[in-house]
């Protein structure tokens, strides 16, 4: 009766420890709870962006408020404790003029960190970009003191999201006011912070696409050097979304919509793109939101082709929309498994607050069933709101969620790490066993090897980062390829090889 007993106990506890693990639920080794709060000043504190570092920590970039607005990070362990070894135990907070305010970071190859927003200078906002070693402190080999400024015109200039090109140039992009209307802006940097001449004029590209205003959230860089910047475009009654691509030296792309731009369905309702991802197959991912009446908006997530028209084999005629409450739900982070499944994170009103909101979809925009409660997931933070902004993937697959929640007496940072695949142990027509990939880490390249036995056919390889976004796809057709990685950043990458229906993931590093 006893080893009965306890034989009852092991499997119950087994079936926690499953539960616990479903993919879409809370990762309790982070902080204990899932989740953690942090009060980066006196004042409220906004996160904005999350990356994921090489050896696996977090850091949050956004703003913090002590009397003015400042450029902020926090960077955590793996296990969601503080890590005492950035700025000053954990926290760097930079004030950038009069006031400023971060809303977009990067990683560059060596480490380095790149934040991008506006500042003050007194009569108004300017773009505004800081650089930061490894460690949070300002890198003075960056303009002259690790900060610097750009104005676009005489008027409000905000950036809200940064890139790093292959070659190390910093993209920015945002809005430039004309004193009247905002017009989307874009800047390219040379990797010491001067303005890059090649690109626009002296470096600048100010796009008018509405009669009223136009702003810009998403940034995408192309393995082919085109960019990619989304946000919405105001046509005179509604906003819609807008994509536009450039050339790799800031002219419109006429390859791509109508002379370089491509639009949302105009639905009367009022939407906006805050995130784009790039596919292997070179079809492009736009999220944000859909208003389908003045107090509900839905998770929308659009697809379009290589030539920036909707593709119709996703969704609904190039569409996918999902309603989590009958609120307000708004996608701001976007990201590409290497399995190819999508994950949206945003937040979503539950007519009391608001949430963090996780939705995961197939690559044809099929709601996943396994993630969360049929395919989405909800997260009560802080007292009462909090909002996800921005979404990164670990190497293990569970997902860090950012952003900011109310804390005891403000807004205050808020991350959320989610557990991803569910892995049984079973691996199931998988590859990981035959092709070997090696030196991992490299610094020059990697050499993936495929076995005689399997060889001979055409396989399809797939480099991501860790945001999901597509670095390099190639064919391998000989038993041993080498893959050149002197354009890629330093940093993690998953690589994926697709043949006859089997496929394997695996992770390097380039040092």
């Amino acid at each position: 009766m006893i080893k009965k007993q306890l034989l009852i106990s092991c499997l119950f506890l087994l079936a926690l420890r499953a539960f616990s693990q479903v993919p879409g639920s809370l990762d309790n080794s982070f902080n204990g709870t899932g989740y953690v709060i942090t009060n980066v000043s006196t004042g409220d504190d906004w996160g904005r962006s999350v990356i994921i570092q090489p050896n696996g920590r977090i850091v949050v970039a956004g703003r913090s408020y002590d009397s003015q607005w400042k450029f902020s990070m926090v960077r955590y362990l793996t296990n969601g404790t503080m890590d005492a070894s950035f700025g000053n135990a954990g926290k760097v907070v930079t004030a950038v003029g009069m006031e400023g305010e971060a809303y977009g970071m990067a990683r560059q190859s060596d480490g380095k960190l790149v934040l991008a927003g506006d500042y003050n200078n007194g009569s108004n906002y300017d773009f505004a970009l800081a650089r930061y070693d490894s460690t949070g402190v300002l890198d003075p080999s960056f303009s002259s003191n690790g900060l610097l400024s750009t104005a676009l015109g005489s008027s409000q200039d905000v950036a809200h999201v940064v890139a790093i090109q292959p070659d190390q140039k910093i993209v920015v992009a945002g809005y430039s006011s004309n004193g009247t209307y905002h017009k989307i802006g874009v800047v390219r940097y040379n990797t010491d912070g001067s303005l890059d001449g090649t690109f626009g004029s002296g470096g600048i590209v100010v796009t008018t696409v509405g009669s009223l205003d136009d702003d810009a959230y998403g940034l995408l860089i192309q393995p082919d050097g085109k960019i990619l910047v989304a946000g919405y475009t105001n046509n005179g009654s509604t906003n819609q979304g807008v994509i536009i691509r450039y050339t790799a030296t800031g002219t419109l792309d006429n390859t791509w919509g109508t002379g370089g731009i491509a639009l949302a369905p105009n639905t009367g309702g009022y939407d906006t793109f805050f995130s784009l991802a790039i596919e292997s197959s070179g079809k492009i991912l736009a999220a944000g939101y859909h208003s389908v009446t003045t107090t509900n908006r839905d998770f929308a997530i659009l697809r379009y082709t290589t030539t920036g028209v909707l593709d119709n084999t996703f969704g609904t005629n190039g569409v996918r929309l999902t309603d989590f409450s009958g609120n307000n739900d708004e996608v701001y982070g976007l990201l590409i498994q290497p399995d190819g499944m999508l994950v949206a994170a945003g937040y979503s009103n539950n007519g009391t607050a608001n949430t963090f909101a996780l939705a995961r979809y197939s690559s044809t925009g099929t709601i996943d069933a396994a993630f969360g409660n049929s395919g989405k997931v909800t997260t009560a933070l802080g007292n009462p709101d909090a909002y996800g902004i921005s979404v990164a993937l670990q190497t293990d697959g569970k997902i860090v969620v950012a952003g900011r929640a109310n804390g005891a007496t403000n807004i205050d940072f808020a991350v959320a790490r989610y557990n991803g695949t569910l892995t049984t142990g079973i691996q199931e027509n998988s590859l990981n066993n035959s092709i070997s990939i090696y030196p991992n880490p490299s610094d020059d390249k990697i050499n993936i090897n495929i076995p005689e036995s399997i060889g001979g056919r055409q396989n399809i390889l797939t480099i991501y980062d860790t945001h999901g976004l597509l670095v390099k796809k190639i064919s391998l057709n000989n038993l041993t390829t080498s893959v050149d990685l002197s354009s890629f950043s330093k940093g993690l990458y998953f690589i994926n090889i697709e043949m006859d229906g089997k496929n394997m993931t695996e992770k390097f590093i380039r040092e």
